[in-house]
């Protein structure tokens, strides 16, 4: 794209007076030009900020997003001792394995970013009894992940902790 250059020095051929009052007008108009300046140069280092910042939570998102994850994986324990992985109970649901074959076991790995969450059931507690290991323990989002299963179930902390839980059935 063409670009207009417009002069921007001049030569002023003299006698040229420079009295208090005419310095003190050029100290004014040199402040004005200053702050003017400064002004445009402090939204321009906002811009690249900008640019920078969003550079920034790109690179470290893509870094975080490694580290962390967001995953699910399912692994049922069938009645004749093969195992079904899946990322979901609905999922494992239409599996024609399943139409065979019980689960006499579970396991599930959730992984939310900074959460964990493991939950479990072996075959002397399906149906009855759950193991959900949260942590960290001392991150309120992850003791809150796993509350809708608080609707129908009733929890109590073991070892007298809250990052490992035991959800009986309230149904008997």
């Amino acid at each position: 794209m063409p670009e207009l250059i417009y002069p921007s020095s001049t030569r002023i051929k003299g006698p040229v007076l420079l009295d208090r009052k005419s310095l003190t007008e050029l100290d004014e108009i040199i402040s004005k030009e200053m702050d003017r300046l400064r002004s445009e140069h402090d939204k321009w280092i906002d811009e690249r900020v900008s640019e920078v910042q969003e550079d920034l939570k790109r690179i470290v998102s893509e870094r975080l997003s490694k580290d962390y994850p967001f995953e699910r994986r399912l692994t049922l324990h069938l009645s004749n001792g093969t195992d079904l992985k899946c990322h979901s109970f609905a999922d494992a649901a239409t599996h024609p394995e399943l139409s065979k074959n019980l689960a006499t076991a579970f396991e599930l790995e959730v992984r939310c970013g900074r959460i964990t969450a493991n939950l479990g059931a072996n075959s002397k507690y399906i149906g009855s009894e759950l193991t959900l290991d949260v942590s960290p323990s001392n991150f309120g989002s992850a003791l809150n992940f796993f509350g809708p299963l608080a609707v129908d179930s009733e929890f109590t902390t073991t070892n007298g902790g809250v990052d490992s839980l035991v959800c009986s059935s309230s149904s008997g």
